[in-house]
């Protein structure tokens, strides 16, 4: 899509440049339910031949 990593460097301070950034304290939720999908695959016993 972009050119060069120029192009890309000057559309993300155009982006960024009044920006307010707002740092949120605590686990994310995102996160939390990957971890869980993943150890629930993990527990499923295999699936039999055939």
């Amino acid at each position: 899509v972009f050119h060069s990593a120029s192009c890309v460097g000057t559309l993300l301070d155009r982006l960024c440049h009044k920006v307010e950034i707002v740092e949120i304290a605590g686990e994310s939720w995102r996160l939390k339910e990957a971890n869980e999908r993943t150890s629930r695959r993990r527990s499923r016993p295999p699936k039999p031949p055939g």
